[in-house]
């Protein structure tokens, strides 16, 4: 019984003493994915980056000023011996874009009036199979398209919020779509 015990102690304390190696080594790729990007500012400008290591799997997160800037700290982080896979969620940041110098800001186009939009969005919509507008009011604020009035049944809703989604420029919808009285929730 003694023996059955002293195994079992030895095997639990070598689990232990393994999973203890592999957090450290975890914290070894975070240090060197940081350590790879010190001074890195200097060529691509400010930049905040938290690193996420799940046993090889590293998520960046964090924001930027370029997209270039974006792609570096990615490859760098690819470039760290032990890294399985990078998933990249940096986002570039107006702030930190309008930090750089002139010559290495991206151009980032202007949006579009919410007029043109909605002028496209109307005409995509027209051209739906089965659809009419008649009872329905479109209005575009800021990218987002948002819809009044009241339409026959689902499906009708379903093919406007679906037909208005795959319009180039809308970029969220927001529907106040009457069916029988009621208003149409697409989820519960």
């Amino acid at each position: 019984m003694k023996r059955k015990i002293v195994l079992l102690l030895i095997f639990i304390a070598t689990f232990f003493s393994a999973a203890s190696s592999i957090a450290e080594f975890e914290t070894i790729r975070q240090r060197k994915i940081k350590e790879a990007l010190q001074g890195i500012d200097e060529r691509i400008g400010p930049y905040e980056v938290t690193i996420i290591d799940r046993m090889g799997y590293i998520t960046l997160e964090g924001r930027v000023g370029s997209d270039a800037a974006r792609k570096e700290i990615a490859e760098i982080a690819r470039a760290i011996p032990g890294v399985e896979r990078v998933t990249n969620d940096i986002k570039i940041d107006p702030e930190f874009a309008a930090r750089l110098p002139l010559k290495e800001r991206e151009v980032i186009p202007a949006r579009e009036s919410d007029r043109v939009l909605r002028e496209r969005l109307i005409k995509a919509l027209r051209d739906v199979d089965g659809l009419s507008l008649d009872g329905v009011s479109v209005q575009v604020k800021a990218g987002r398209a948002v819809f009044g009035g009241s339409l026959p049944d689902h499906r009708a809703v379903d093919k406007l919020l679906s037909a208005a989604l795959m319009v180039d420029g809308i970029e969220d919808i927001e529907s106040n779509i009457y069916i029988g009285g009621k208003k149409y929730k697409a989820t519960e």
